[in-house]
C-alpha cells in the first residue's frame, strides 16, 4: 500500500469515527406534544415541565403551552422514562397594571397546586414521538 493510499484510508476511518460519535450527541430521538385543558377550556398561556420521577437518568424539560397545545422537540433532552408533570396557567384577570414595560395584563395562577407545586400528574415517555395530553378538572 502506498503512503498516499494509507493516508486516504486513515482519513476515511477518522471521518467515519467522527460521524459515528456525533450521531449519539444532541438528540435523544424522543419528543412529546399534546393538548392541555382545564375544565374543558384550553390552557392558553401556561407552562409544562416534565420532572424525572425517582432515579430516572434525565433532567427536567419544559415548554410553553399556547392555545391548549405544547411541544417538546427531540433536541431538548427529553429521555424515555417516568415523569411527574407540573402544569401552570397564568390566566388574565381582565385587570391592567403599570409594569416595567408599560401597561400590562394582570395574570394569576388558576390551577390548583396538585397540578404544579404538589403535582399528582404523571406521564411515561417512550422513545420516539409521544402524544401525551392532559385533561385537568377541579
Amino acid at each position: 500500500m502506498t503512503k498516499s493510499n494509507w493516508s486516504r484510508r486513515a482519513g476515511a476511518v477518522a471521518i467515519a469515527v467522527a460521524v459515528t460519535a456525533l450521531a449519539g450527541c444532541g438528540s435523544s430521538g424522543t419528543a412529546a406534544s399534546g393538548d392541555v385543558t382545564f375544565d374543558g377550556q384550553p390552557v392558553d398561556d401556561g407552562g409544562i415541565v416534565f420532572v424525572p420521577d425517582g432515579g430516572a437518568d434525565a433532567t427536567q424539560v419544559g415548554a410553553s403551552i399556547h392555545d391548549g397545545k405544547y411541544a417538546i422537540d427531540d433536541g431538548r433532552g427529553l429521555r424515555p422514562g417516568k415523569y411527574k408533570v407540573q402544569i401552570t396557567w397564568m390566566k388574565k384577570t381582565g385587570k391592567k397594571f403599570q409594569g416595567a414595560d408599560g401597561i400590562e395584563d394582570e395574570k394569576l395562577q388558576v390551577l390548583p397546586p396538585r397540578f404544579n407545586t404538589e403535582t399528582t400528574q404523571t406521564a411515561e415517555v417512550k422513545r420516539g414521538k409521544n402524544t401525551i395530553s392532559f385533561t385537568l378538572t377541579k
